[in-house]
This record gives C-alpha cells, sequence and structure tokens, in this order.
C-alpha cells in the first residue's frame, strides 16, 4: 500500500513539473479556431478593426464583428454557393469580388450586396486592392480601376504583355505605386499612375514562376512566387530571392507589418521579424497548415485555412516591442 501511495505522488510530481507554468504556452500565445461558418477553402479575409470578414468557394462570405468570437452568413445578394476570391473594403463600403458574379458592394457591413459590374468586360474577379478614394480589381482578362466606389470601372490594362487578355492574379499598393503580379512573364508590373501605364518590374525575379501574392510595408516589397520569396527595396525594381525553403500552394498569402513579414503557406504560417533574413516556423496551436490567406488588425493575426477555418492569434504572442 505504501508503494502505491509513493507512486501516486511521485506520478503528481512529475505532472506538476510537466506542466509548469513559466513555460508552457497560455491558450492566448497559441492559434485558436474561431469556428466560421465556412464550408470549403477560405479564399478572401480581411480585417477592418474589429470586423472580420472571409469569402468562400462553397459558403458565400461570413462576418465577425468581435474580433472572431462569433459569426454570421451574410449571403443577401450573393448566392449561398457563391464563389467569393476576394475582399476589399474603403472606409464603411465592402466589395467582394466573385468567380462567375463579378463585384458585388455592401455598404451595410455585408447584410446585403449588389452587383457593380458597369464597364467589366470579365467576370471571373482575382484580386481586390482599395485606396481612400479608388478601386482596383484584377480578373481573368486584364485590370479594372474605380473612381467612384464601384460604380463604373475602366479597363487599365496598357504595357501588360496580352493587354486586356492578360491574368492578373494579385494587386497590392505603397504610397504612389500599384503592383501586379500576373500569369504571363515578366509576371510583375508597377504602376505610378493608378494603372493608366504599366511597367515590367521583374529584374531578379525568377522567370519561370508567376507571382501570387504581393505585400508592401513602408520601402520593402515582397512577392511570393511558387518557388520563393523575394524582397525589393527600390519599390519593385529589383529583387532579391529570400532563402525560405518553404511549401507555396497556389494560394499562398503574405503580410507585412513595419519589419515583420508573415507567410501563409503549404506549410502553415511562418514569420520573419527581420525583413526576411530569417524565419521561423509559428503552428503552435494550428491544427490545419493548409493556409490560403492571412489578415491582421492592431491585435489579432488571422489566418484562413485550405479546409474551411478561420483561426486566429494574438500579434503580442508573435511580435515583441
Amino acid at each position: 500500500m505504501k508503494f502505491i501511495n509513493l507512486l501516486g505522488i511521485t506520478f503528481l510530481l512529475l505532472v506538476y513539473v510537466g506542466c509548469d507554468s513559466s513555460t508552457a504556452p497560455s491558450i492566448q500565445e497559441v492559434w485558436t479556431n474561431t469556428n466560421a461558418p465556412i464550408d470549403g477553402y477560405v479564399m478572401a479575409l480581411i480585417s477592418n478593426s474589429s470586423t472580420i470578414m472571409a469569402g468562400s468557394v462553397q459558403t458565400g462570405a461570413c462576418r465577425s464583428s468581435d474580433n472572431g468570437k462569433t459569426w454570421l452568413t451574410i449571403n443577401n445578394g450573393l448566392s449561398s454557393q457563391e464563389n467569393v476570391r476576394a475582399l476589399a473594403f474603403n472606409s464603411t463600403t465592402y466589395f467582394a469580388g466573385t468567380i462567375g458574379n463579378g463585384i458585388l458592394r455592401s455598404t451595410d457591413k455585408g447584410m446585403s450586396w449588389a452587383q457593380i459590374n458597369s464597364g467589366l468586360t470579365e467576370d471571373h474577379i482575382l484580386s481586390l486592392v482599395a485606396t481612400d478614394s479608388i478601386l482596383f480589381a484584377g480578373t481573368n482578362n486584364g485590370a479594372f480601376r474605380s473612381t467612384n466606389s464601384g460604380t463604373t470601372w475602366t479597363a487599365i490594362n496598357d504595357g501588360f504583355p496580352l493587354g486586356e487578355h492578360t491574368v492578373v492574379s494579385c494587386l497590392a499598393t505603397a504610397g504612389l505605386s500599384l503592383f501586379a503580379g500576373t500569369g504571363l512573364t515578366p509576371y510583375f508590373y508597377r504602376s505610378t499612375n493608378n494603372g493608366t501605364s504599366w511597367i515590367s518590374s521583374s529584374n531578379g525575379l525568377s522567370k519561370n514562376t508567376p507571382v501570387i501574392a504581393i505585400a508592401a510595408s513602408g520601402g520593402n516589397v515582397y512577392a511570393i512566387t511558387s518557388d520563393s520569396v523575394y524582397h525589393s527595396i527600390d519599390d519593385g525594381n529589383s529583387w532579391t530571392p529570400l532563402n525560405t525553403r518553404i511549401t507555396f500552394m497556389p494560394k499562398s498569402s503574405i503580410l507585412a507589418i513595419d519589419n515583420n513579414v508573415f507567410l501563409g503557406t503549404g506549410s502553415g504560417v511562418f514569420l520573419s521579424t527581420n525583413e526576411g533574413a530569417s524565419w521561423n516556423q509559428e503552428n503552435s496551436g494550428l491544427s490545419d497548415t493548409l493556409i490560403n490567406m492571412i489578415c491582421a488588425n492592431e491585435n489579432t493575426l488571422f489566418a484562413g485555412t485550405l479546409n474551411g477555418g478561420v483561426w486566429r492569434r494574438p500579434l503580442s504572442s508573435l511580435i515583441k516591442n
């Protein structure tokens, strides 16, 4: 009997030491599933303060107004099986780019949507980006610009290799520059006049792999291809490959916050705190590591996955001030 008691005491001591609160991560320091109502790939994810919006292949769009704690399906005006490929917002107006239904607009945080396709000649929308006064769309057949919150659109394809037939898979803005990743070599373009004209800007980029995601912060521009991440410090004029050795998917994503760079990849989330010089895998608590999209607000990083999940993690657990 004493032997059994001794084992019991020893076991309890081992458990206590193994769960030392000074070394084990707290629940706030790891990824947690927000249980968003999504059945299908998360293809679009944006944050506007505590409002988070996600778009998927099979279930349209959903919204959280409390930083991902609770969610609401927002498909009034969207098909319940709408393929929402891109999302953007401009002040209080939200935009959804779809595959086959063009672009829709909501002025009530997604509670209702209306088509805004006047001037669009392509209904397969691959990317959206908004500034304070201009909205840009990348499509299966060229890029478009709207200066009236999407009411009308104008094609902006001067300089692309196939003009209006160029696949524009991703867009990003930084200062006065607009960047576009395309499906044909030379793959990366820059405009300094809001898309009126484009110039090739691919010096140093791989000549064999399309650009699938772009991010910019300060004087840094980053581009993901299927084989690497590239970094530019001169507004995309020239590029240096970063040694990541990371597996990228066709819908991989990138986010830049000051000197910090996040990657959403086929192997989870990676973080560099030194502009891409080195990388750490940040998957603690993340059971679905096929990451399609990432976004962040002031306090939280969000990740949308291939299997339909939206996960969140405090930025303070990743970026140390």
